[in-house]
């Protein structure tokens, strides 16, 4: 059974396996370092390093196993819906890998809701299980800090996230907030029931990371879910790791064309004239209707050059949709970015998923990618919100600085038809599939003419977008949504650089598209 997608089926979870798995993982990995250590002739050096890796590997397997042997029991006792998740660490040089901790999903269902519709408020069942799961925590770390020195350093680097998942029905910036509500509601009782507030964190993932298919009830049931997150890893960058090794299952993402005008609250529909869908008509209108400001003194290489907020807060053929014959452009007010008419079998750009790459540290299931079909082009997706990870001792974001080369708060033009168009603090997270902060999208109209390179960006915007992971490098898909500007764009990011892209504009039932391969800036 593949551990990532195994369940509680073992009659008796209690067992000692993942202590015992443990212990050999860390001897080996433990005889390994001292083999290296000692060279060939100190054979006794190895043995205790082997010793030694025994010991951490056993002490962090049985940590998992305590765990879930508890979580299991009250699971049992409340009639849960339940899925339990190892996460690994995998050496990008042996290709072995070691538990640093697991994942406790619990389902909202019928027969179990979690939280009052609409709310981030529990249920009084959801109070009691939730309690019970947060004392489980408080009681297994005052075991660790009053035991051995390894025990309390153990506790002391352990750290607990909480996460809330939806399905993908609805708006996916109001899923997040109300799943970021939900996970720092849940977080809050952990911290109140005397766990520290330092370790404790929360996130709210909205639709990004379903684990079923949303195309059916029965999937989008299941990604209604918070998830509890230990992490009992050694490292102490373990959280911001785990953050950005994480690689969504495309295949469970519904196309815009199959998406529910359900509202944020998933399969249960909010009453028309509720706050949850008047924020959704709003939502909805805002993002139809993005605003255009000018910045004064900005010219496009200094916007370029500029790196804003750092937080995280498939082989490309290199060519974008082929034009048609005609290169007749939208009659309508606009930027003229050299459009061409388009069929839309032609719309997006050609790639393949790809599939999941080693890493140093890894959480990801040996075929998350490789069947992962992601929308050719962007006119068939739509933005996958999700906030920041955040500390529940002061609700701010947890940084996570580990992102692909060039891709960390990196600014990009390029000048079309006499147009310049910049896109600034544009960072994807080193696993190819997440973005980081929001970038700023940067139009100079007629730039040559008027004041050059030294003139002021005649619209400003802050797009949404995705990342996806393709063979070759990443994908980069910004949803503007601006009649007056362009509706998207698709950029392929390849070892540090643009190789393809182009900008997707629909005008009632034509479609233009243009080349857009934009150069990093560089100061």
């Amino acid at each position: 059974m593949n551990i990532f997608e195994s369940t509680f089926a073992n009659p008796d979870p209690c067992e000692n396996s993942n202590r015992n798995i443990g212990i050999a993982v860390g001897v080996g990995l433990g005889a390994v370092l001292g083999a290296v250590i000692a060279k060939k002739n100190k054979v006794a050096v190895a043995a205790i390093a082997g010793a030694a890796g025994g010991l951490a590997g056993g002490l962090i397997g049985h940590a998992v196993d305590s765990r879930r042997c508890a979580l299991s029991r009250i699971a049992a006792k409340h009639d849960l819906t339940y899925t339990a998740t190892a996460l690994e660490v995998r050496a990008s040089d042996t290709g072995k890998t070691e538990e640093v901790g697991s994942s406790f999903a619990i389902v909202d269902t019928a027969r179990h809701t979690q939280f009052e519709t609409g709310s981030a408020e529990l249920t009084p069942d959801a109070a009691i299980y939730f309690a019970e799961i947060a004392e489980q925590y408080r009681t297994s770390s005052r075991v660790a800090d009053a035991s051995s020195a390894s025990d309390k350093a153990a506790a002391a680097q352990a750290k607990i996230l909480l996460i809330g998942h939806t399905d993908d029905t609805g708006s996916s910036e109001l899923n997040a907030d109300l799943s970021e509500r939900r996970a720092r509601a849940v977080a809050r009782l952990f911290a109140n029931h005397g766990i520290a507030p330092e370790n404790v964190f929360y996130q709210g993932a909205g639709e990004t990371l379903p684990i079923a298919d949303n195309h059916t009830e029965q999937g989008r049931s299941a990604n209604r879910r918070v998830e509890i997150v230990d992490l009992t890893g050694a490292r102490p960058d373990i959280l911001q790791s785990y953050a950005s090794s994480r690689v969504p299952k495309y295949q469970y993402y519904r196309a815009v064309t199959a998406q529910s005008s359900q509202a944020a609250e998933g399969a249960m529909p909010a009453k028309s004239g509720s706050p949850a869908n008047k924020a959704a008509r709003r939502t909805a209108s805002k993002d139809r209707t993005a605003t255009e400001t000018a910045v004064a003194g900005v010219s496009p290489a200094h916007a370029a050059s500029v790196s804003g907020s750092k937080n995280t807060a498939a082989t490309s053929s290199s060519t974008s949709a082929t034009p048609v014959a005609s290169a007749r452009t939208p009659q309508s007010e606009g930027i003229d970015f050299g459009w061409q008419e388009a069929l839309p079998a032609t719309l997006g750009l050609r790639f393949a998923a790809a599939p999941a790459s080693p890493s140093t540290l890894s959480f990801l299931s040996s075929a998350v990618a490789d069947e992962a079909p992601v929308a050719k082009s962007c006119m068939n997706d739509r933005p996958r919100v999700s906030r920041a990870l955040k500390s529940v001792a002061d609700d701010r974001a947890v940084p996570v600085r580990d992102h692909l080369p060039n891709l960390y708060g990196s600014s990009w033009g390029a000048s079309l038809n006499g147009q310049y168009l910049a896109l600034k603090d544009v960072s994807v997270l080193r696993n190819g599939a997440t973005a980081g902060a929001k970038p700023t999208l940067l139009v100079w109209k007629d730039y040559e003419h008027n004041a050059g390179l030294n003139g002021s960006p005649q619209i400003t915007l802050s797009p949404d977008v995705n990342a996806y992971a393709v063979n070759g490098g990443v994908l980069y898909r910004v949803f503007v949504n601006n009649s007056g500007v362009f509706d998207c764009a698709d950029i392929i990011f390849s070892n540090g650089k643009a190789t393809s892209g182009e900008l997707v504009r629909r005008k009632s039932s034509q479609y233009f598209t243009v080349n857009y391969v934009p150069v990093i800036a560089r100061t």
